[in-house]
């Protein structure tokens, strides 16, 4: 699927280094602070140690409802979900094709535009929204590999699928990731948690009409996403991001007017 949210950052220029060296020396700087702060981390790396407290919650126990369970193979349920896909195809993959494909890999990144913010001017809301995908992208693999459900294009090749997949296809990690996203972002701002959940809401329903999940897939990873953070929430450091979060949208003081001279 190609999700994971993270890439290599760009070297210095060797010259930009080695012209320091001519003007440092071998002179020692006396730091700071005493030690490596938060705020020099990268994101990627950063959020990535979350993962052991989320690890250390009992997530790999949750259970779907029978109903979002893939059903038999060769099932009249299962026909009937791709007679759903088929029909999504030819009703409306053609008028959604561009989002599809925008949402295929970088869909992590309409959560930032939606918000109105980048990396740079909301770090601590950056943060949470990387805590969550990877949160997200590791219960995602964890149910894949239990269930080892196959894609519907590999039962019905007709439904032909813009994009190759990588792993099974129940539950749907788009719709896992981006609501467990959707739900962080909202517990930073509440204000917005309809549109948050609206968008993740289309991405998840966005992979079934390209034909890559079934509508049980994509239930799956609705009812596993709530599920998983109500457990996300409650783990103290994660907590505290998002409460960290919280003061970055926190309305400027106005500055108080002048007093006119009294005569």
């Amino acid at each position: 699927m190609g999700m994971l949210w993270s890439g290599p950052r760009p070297c210095p220029d060797p010259c930009d280094s080695y012209q320091l060296r001519h003007v440092l020396g071998t002179d020692k700087i006396i730091p700071p602070v005493p030690e490596f702060q938060d705020r020099s981390w990268g994101a990627d790396f950063l959020s990535l140690s979350y993962l052991v407290d989320f690890a250390n919650t009992p997530w790999r126990n949750l259970e779907v409802s029978a109903e979002n369970e893939p059903p038999p193979l060769g099932s009249d349920e299962e026909q009937r979900e791709l007679d759903m896909l088929l029909r999504l195809y030819d009703e409306e993959r053609a008028a959604l094709m561009s989002e599809i494909i925008a949402q295929d890999t970088g869909f992590p990144e309409h959560f930032v535009h939606l918000l109105g913010m980048t990396e740079k001017t909301h770090p601590r809301t950056f943060l949470v929204l990387k805590i969550a995908a990877w949160c997200g992208q590791t219960a995602m693999v964890y149910f894949k590999k239990q269930k080892k459900r196959l894609r519907p294009s590999q039962i019905m090749p007709a439904l032909f699928p813009p994009f190759d997949f990588l792993h099974p296809s129940w539950p749907s990690g788009h719709q896992l990731v981006s609501l467990v996203m959707a739900r962080c972002a909202a517990a930073v701002r509440p204000e917005m948690e309809d549109v948050l959940t609206r968008l993740a809401y289309e991405i998840g329903r966005n992979r079934m009409v390209a034909g890559l999940h079934f509508p049980s897939d994509t239930n799956a990873g609705i009812e596993l996403a709530h599920k998983l953070f109500d457990i996300i929430k409650e783990i103290p450091s994660i907590r505290q991001a998002i409460d960290d979060a919280k003061t970055e949208w926190q309305p400027l003081e106005q500055p108080k007017a002048l007093e006119q001279p009294k005569d």
